[in-house]
């Protein structure tokens, strides 16, 4: 027993000495938005660092969901910008341990020379992992992670050193940062969001009116109810309007997602809560009480595709009125759930779901169906 342990202990100690390996598993498509904070004049022209280039990715060989880049060893913002911008061999890390909190770390890109003095961007994604009380984290959607307009703050320092925190000059990201896999995100399949009706809702629109009456537009909506969150739900309000998303985890701090509609002449109108959750600057938010939402009108701004940007009227409200039971436990939050992994030479998964009479026949078919590979004989 103690020549076993003493092998432990020194094992032990070959490992915690060894290096970090990382091994390259193809190139990304990186869409710079993170960066985009600011705008800058070269040569008497505005310039905006929202690029698309390619990157090298390289994941841990000792973390699972760690991943490694060096975005701007070659990144196309010097042609944007007449090189002002040079190369950079900086590494962004990447995480994904947590497939629903995906976010950067800290880290800082050497940028430009102005009057022979070396500047800096420092960034920092708004999440608690880089010291922050926001949630700004990316999501995975089909072959890409995407970061929400508003969730990188970047200050552009002539220090380089590193930061514990942001300067009171940061400034928020104006754009989605994306970074796209071209054969999936490496070791995860999202699971799609599962949203149950459960009933008629009524909705009162803080922006659009009825032009005959100058009443605001008042209707019946049918509400769905997230499986997966309990607190959220959505609705489609406008037939050429995307799902609303509707977020009650705090009954005092409400928030709805941007939805959009089209106005007599053919212009796209965007309603957008003004709340850090929609990367905003404000902090404007609604309240629940009784089954009935109620946001003041002034919480939101309207734009448009001709760039046209204004705060709502003050005299108008988003109400958002439940039917009746809307917070009851869903049929599907009761019960046993089960998930399957299978794996030979590559991963199969069976999403967490249901177990039932009605359901069973579908995880013996996803057993039954699964395949020996070269890898291992194991699933």
């Amino acid at each position: 027993m103690k020549r076993f342990l003493l092998f432990i202990v020194l094992l032990l100690s070959i490992v915690v000495g060894r290096a970090e390996t990382w091994t390259p598993v193809g190139q990304v498509q990186w869409t710079e938005g993170a960066l985009t904070g600011k705008q800058y004049v070269w040569g008497g022209i505005k310039r905006d660092l929202h690029q698309t280039w390619s990157t090298i990715i390289e994941r841990s060989d000792s973390r699972s969901g760690v991943f490694r880049m060096q975005p701007y060893a070659n990144d196309v913002l010097r042609s944007v910008t007449s090189s002002v911008l040079g190369s950079e061999n900086v590494y962004v890390y990447l995480h994904i341990e947590n497939p629903e909190q995906v976010y950067l770390d800290y880290y800082i890109r050497p940028a430009y020379i102005s009057g022979n003095v070396r500047h800096y961007f420092h960034v920092w994604q708004k999440c608690p992992e880089n010291g922050f009380d926001s949630k700004y984290y990316g999501k995975i959607i089909d072959n890409a992670i995407v970061f929400p307009v508003g969730s990188f703050l970047m200050d552009d320092l002539t220090d380089g050193s590193n930061k514990t925190k942001p300067s009171s000059l940061a400034s928020s990201s104006r754009f989605e940062h994306v970074i796209e896999f071209p054969n999936g995100i490496p070791d995860y399949t999202p699971t799609p969001e599962t949203w149950v009706k459960i009933g008629q809702g009524y909705w009162v629109d803080p922006f659009w009116y009825w032009t005959s009456n100058d009443s605001p537009v008042e209707k019946n909506i049918e509400i769905e109810k997230s499986v997966q969150h309990p607190d959220r739900y959505r609705t489609k309000v406008f037939n050429d309007a995307e799902y609303i998303s509707i977020n009650v985890g705090d009954p005092n701090k409400v928030y709805i997602s941007p939805y959009s509609h089209e106005n007599s002449t053919g212009t796209i109108m965007t309603v957008t809560q003004n709340c850090a959750e929609n990367g905003m600057s404000g902090s404007k938010y609604g309240t629940l009480s009784s089954g009935k939402i109620t946001i003041p009108g002034d919480c939101f701004v309207s734009s448009s595709t001709s760039g046209n940007y204004a705060t709502c009227s003050s005299s108008r409200k988003c109400e958002i009125t439940f039917p009746e039971g809307f917070d009851n436990p869903l049929a599907e939050d009761n019960g046993v759930f089960m998930g399957i992994i299978g794996f030979n030479d590559e991963i199969n998964r069976k999403p967490l779901s249901l177990l039932s009479e009605s359901t069973k026949g579908d995880f013996t078919s996803f057993v039954n169906e699964l395949q020996m590979g070269n890898a291992t004989l194991l699933y």
